[in-house]
């Protein structure tokens, strides 16, 4: 069930991008980012390798593709089959909230008077975040993350728009 959450959050996130997509990053400051040459990608621990964010999962490969073009722009160099300077990890959350809108009017602590019920409309509004956390490989430390967030009320342009976040998430990764 858990890993059946990540594989919606971050298939939930490209839709999420559909509004205002914020990012944010977390930095390690004593570290000396100019220092890691190379990169790699891990699936989270305990993802089976068939599982779509496991390494041999459709989803995993997209979002990894996006990560690694996105990394290479910044001057690293991807390496398969060694361990490199950095592993790079993904995942992601939602949350659901049904928003109602239309008149109504607070009539006292906790009651609330709703007008014309005809006259109100509900929607379900889909909070996505996608996380990307970079790790140094010698160390097992977490040096960088970076996060996208955002609402969308259509989940279908998942896989698209989760490549544009990772990729807007790693804009911001530093090369000293």
């Amino acid at each position: 069930m858990k890993y059946a959450l990540v594989i919606f959050a971050i298939w939930q996130m490209g839709a999420a991008t559909a509004h205002a997509l914020e990012v944010e990053v977390a930095r390690s400051p004593d570290v000396d980012y100019s220092a890691y040459r190379s990169f790699g990608f891990k699936a989270q621990d305990g993802v089976p390798a068939d599982h779509p964010l496991g390494e041999n999962g459709q989803l995993f490969k997209e979002v990894s593709a996006a990560a690694g073009e996105a990394l290479l722009a910044r001057g690293l160099t991807r390496v398969d089959g060694e361990t490199p300077d950095l592993w790079v990890t993904f995942f992601g959350l939602t949350e659901e909230e049904l928003s109602i809108e239309g008149e109504s009017k607070e009539l006292g602590a906790g009651v609330r008077w709703v007008g014309d019920p005809r006259a109100h409309s509900t929607r379900t509004l889909l909070h996505a975040t996608l996380i990307v956390q970079i790790f140094d490989a010698a160390t097992g430390a977490r040096v960088w993350s970076g996060w996208a967030t955002g609402d969308t009320q259509n989940p279908e342009k998942i896989r698209s728009r989760a490549a544009k976040a990772t990729r807007k998430i790693l804009r911001e990764f530093p090369r000293e």
